[in-house]
């Protein structure tokens, strides 16, 4: 009898005509019931010749094994690796990225793997972009217009049905390198040497300083290394000079611009600090802590920070008159985003 049933399954005459398993066996033939139905045959057709045809098709299924390489973090991972953390192109967590047009644009890198009789097919929530090559093992991500976060997720089909076997990664796309820097580097944490942060569950070392300067070009458009000589050089800017209408500073500042400080005389201006605008007058950086004492070198204290650019000026201006009853800045500097 269960050779019977096994034979008018396939419509061979004898179990060695039996074509249903060798379609089953090769992954262009498989069906999408082949799980759940094999399930349910194996116990009728045990003890018939069939059994370990059966039994491979139903193991080979059984073993399908899925796992997505790139990224390898995740934003809801706890703990995520080390190595989701990348320095190219720009340096960030690998399931970050930023939206589209965005000065220093790039998308996230997307690899799995599946071991099996199974095809690929990822997919992505609207939210956090589009994917094109989706059925391969590299497809590739275009970002979104806005600022939003999904879910990635990549399923072992068999035919058009999926077999159940998947991984999935959170990710978040950033309106710009700005608002992703301050996730991940915060404030009050060290930006000198060896310097490490703790986000999303992980410790990261970063192996050399960040300063001011550095930051800011980071903060625009992901370049450099974190450390810089000069600021930004964009086109439009505003200049002020002492005593400061720090009103007029707030009026003109948008996000995204960078404020640059200087000491010296219109003769001999020289650069000292820099800073970018997160919003209204609140502006964020690496080494950026309102606070210096002249007696030690360097009198910075080399921490990511937020303040005002009044509040930075005016801090560096009275340690300085404390000790040389001088102002030490006497410019600045409103560079206008591009």
């Amino acid at each position: 009898m269960h050779q019977n049933l096994a034979c008018l399954e396939c419509g061979g005459s004898t179990l060695g005509q039996c074509t249903l398993f060798d379609q089953w066996l090769d992954v262009s033939e498989a069906t999408a019931a082949a799980a759940s139905y094999l399930r349910v045959r194996l116990a009728a057709i045990k003890g018939t010749d069939c059994t370990d045809r059966w039994s491979k098709i139903f193991a080979l299924v059984q073993a399908i094994k899925v796992e997505i390489n790139e990224p390898k973090g995740s934003l809801d991972a706890n703990p995520n690796p080390v190595d989701s953390w990348r320095s190219s192109p720009c340096h960030r967590f690998d399931f970050q990225g930023v939206v589209a047009g965005t000065p220093g644009p790039y998308v996230l890198e997307l690899k799995g793997t599946i071991v099996g009789p199974a095809s690929y097919q990822w997919t992505l929530d609207p939210a956090a972009g589009t994917l094109s090559d989706d059925t391969t093992s590299t497809p590739t991500h275009t970002a979104p217009a806005a600022e939003d976060q999904g879910t990635l997720r990549l399923e072992a089909m068999i035919g058009t049905a999926d077999t159940g076997a998947s991984d999935k990664r959170q990710v978040r796309i950033y309106k710009d390198h700005l608002e992703r820097d301050r996730e991940n580097f915060g404030t009050g944490i060290s930006c000198l040497g060896n310097w490490s942060f703790t986000a999303f569950n992980v410790t990261i070392t970063m192996p050399n300083t960040w300063n001011c300067h550095g930051s800011v070009h980071h903060a625009y458009d992901g370049s450099g290394n974190g450390y810089a000589l000069h600021t930004v050089a964009w086109p439009t800017f505003t200049e002020f000079t002492s005593p400061i209408n720090w009103s007029a500073v707030a009026a003109v500042l948008s996000p995204g611009d960078v404020v640059s400080f200087y000491s010296g005389t219109p003769e001999n201006y020289v650069l000292q600090h820099s800073h970018t605008c997160l919003q209204g007058i609140t502006m964020y950086g690496a080494n950026n802590e309102p606070s210096v004492n002249f007696d030690h070198s360097p009198p910075a204290t080399w921490k990511w920070d937020e303040c005002a650019s009044e509040q930075y000026f005016s801090a560096v201006n009275a340690a300085s008159q404390a000790k040389w009853g001088i102002d030490f800045l006497t410019r600045i500097v409103v560079h206008h985003k591009p």
